[in-house]
């Protein structure tokens, strides 16, 4: 019997802002197939919470979980290092470096299996699926392995093999398939995908990290990388919430999407001056993580991208 922590939220499409109730089940947008969004109170003032460990240093931007369900590896906080010789052949002022590789298991998704898995496994949930090309799978074996949920795996033959020696380290059950669209889950699962609201809302710590690391400023341009587009709406979000959190103070941030020539439907789209992100079965890079042909997040992204000034 699962616990009601999610009855009260509210999921909003990203493209047609259609609202939903939350279930954790729902992924995506029933009329448009975009990507959802938490609808979450906005705090009047931002305080950290000294005590908390990892992502939890922020847990009042996120929907709420009950602090016995707070599980981390030590996840986020990661160095900002400023360039020294890169700074001066570009000739900027400054220039820095986000550096997610110093997560626990190597890459920011950390910060989104730490959410999630705490998130589900305060509604009750015992076992979780997902399927991946490596960074996301690694890492939630890693946290599923923390808390003792159990995680089933879908990985193509493709799959990174540094990653996949994380995932049976830590004890995951991997099946190797060539069509993720065939993952099913039974009662009791909960399934997890990049383009999962939850998993999602947790990005929104690397811009915030960014501010708090800079003394309560911003940089002039924040350059990420796209797949799904996630990365970038959800850094536009925190954005947004630092805007109103912080009233007048100059945050004005424009995000910079890049995607590997091989695969860059989003790039594509702007490029274009399209509204949406159309798929193309044709794109290919062998960047796993980047190989995202049709971008549940792509409208997004876009939207974020525009409404920065950004390119």
């Amino acid at each position: 019997m699962f616990r009601d922590v999610g009855s009260k939220l509210v999921l909003k499409c990203t493209k047609c802002n259609a609202l939903y109730e939350f279930e954790i089940e729902r992924k995506l947008c029933e009329r448009c197939g975009c990507g959802l969004t938490v609808e979450t109170e906005t705090p009047a003032a931002f305080m950290e919470n000294i005590g908390g460990q990892g992502i939890w240093r922020y847990a009042q931007l996120f929907p709420y979980v009950s602090r016995e369900f707070h599980y981390s590896l030590g996840e986020g906080n990661t160095c900002l290092i400023e360039s020294t010789r890169l700074r001066r052949e570009l000739g900027v002022k400054g220039l820095w470096f986000k550096n997610e590789t110093t997560e626990p298991t190597g890459s920011y998704f950390d910060r989104s299996s730490a959410l999630f898995v705490s998130f589900i496994k305060s509604l009750g949930y015992e076992r979780i699926v997902t399927y991946s090309t490596g960074n996301l799978a690694a890492s939630l074996a890693a946290y599923s392995s923390r808390i003792g949920i159990k995680l089933h795996v879908n990985v193509r033959p493709m799959v990174d093999v540094g990653k996949l020696y994380q995932m049976i380290l830590y004890g995951a059950k991997i099946n190797v398939i060539q069509d993720f669209s065939k993952t099913r889950i039974s009662m009791g699962e909960a399934l997890a995908i990049e383009y999962d609201p939850i998993i999602n809302e947790a990005k929104k710590t690397i811009l915030l990290e960014v501010f708090l690391q800079l003394g309560g400023r911003l940089p002039e341009y924040i350059i990420l990388p796209m797949g799904e587009g996630g990365l970038a709406y959800f850094t536009y979000k925190m954005l947004i919430e630092l805007e109103k959190i912080f009233g007048d103070r100059e945050l004005k941030t424009k995000i910079v999407g890049v995607q590997p020539k091989g695969c860059a439907p989003i790039v594509e789209a702007y490029e274009r001056g399209f509204n949406d992100v159309f798929s193309d079965t044709r794109f290919f890079t062998k960047i796993f993580d980047l190989s995202v042909s049709r971008p549940k997040y792509g409208c997004a992204a876009l939207k974020a991208i525009r409404d920065t000034g950004g390119y």
